[in-house]
């Protein structure tokens, strides 16, 4: 009995060393969520838009072919509903990579033809197993534009955009705690879950009544960063 104790624990400890990140991997993921809101403001500065809303991204050279967004401050869709990987989310990696403050450069594919680190950059630090993709997004709240680099980008296809858990609870919790308010629910790291940019369900194994939980085995979480 006591082996069978001593090997479920053990069971559980792999779990969990598995599914955490280590503090250089957390440094990882946030330094480059630091260092795109940067290469997003040095955009800001030079054409006063944001890359994938800019309205004359083509006349400026930002792409080869018409990627005009339209100048509201919010990035979205072509159905402004964030259902899809198209129009201002995709531009959005296209003409900040083209305007030169981005390292990487971005092929612009859309919908079922977006890869991860191709059409949009791969999440640093996040594990293998769990490799997700950046999204740009917004939308109006109480008349304002929020904008957020969403952690989570799982795939897409011509009716969808797919997003899942790629960070457990704890991990969502360090991370927010050392970089914001550590409440998922305020500040300007917020966590999410569910398939989609809409779908929050099953938060509750991420966070409840506006605290992370302490769940370090099971990855549950996707994070926002607002821009």
């Amino acid at each position: 009995m006591i082996f069978i104790f001593f090997l479920v624990v053990a069971v559980v400890l792999v779990f969990a060393i598995k599914n955490n990140l280590s503090s250089s991997q957390t440094k990882q993921l946030h330094s480059q969520i630091t260092k795109i809101k940067q290469q997003i403001h040095s955009f800001q500065d030079k054409y006063q838009a944001l890359p994938g809303d800019i309205n004359n991204a083509f006349e400026l050279k930002l792409s080869n072919y018409p990627t005009n967004g339209n100048a509201d401050g919010i990035i979205t869709d072509s159905i402004s509903e964030n259902k899809l990987f198209d129009a201002e989310l995709t531009n959005f990696w296209l003409h900040l990579g083209n305007a030169g403050f981005f390292a990487e450069k971005y092929d612009g594919f859309s919908n079922e033809s977006a890869r991860i680190g191709f059409s949009l950059p791969k999440a640093q630090g996040i594990k293998k197993n769990n490799e997700a993709g950046i999204v740009a997004f917004g939308y109006n709240q109480n008349g304002g534009a929020v904008n957020f680099l969403h952690i989570g980008f799982s795939e897409a296809d011509a009716t969808n955009l797919y997003t899942k858990p790629v960070l457990t609870a704890k991990n969502a919790n360090i991370i927010d705690k050392k970089f914001d308010d550590g409440l998922p629910n305020s500040g300007k790291i917020l966590a999410k879950t569910g398939n989609n940019l809409q779908d929050n369900s099953r938060q509750e194994e991420c966070f409840q009544n506006n605290k992370y939980l302490a769940n370090s085995n099971i990855v549950a979480c996707q994070l926002l960063f607002s821009f």
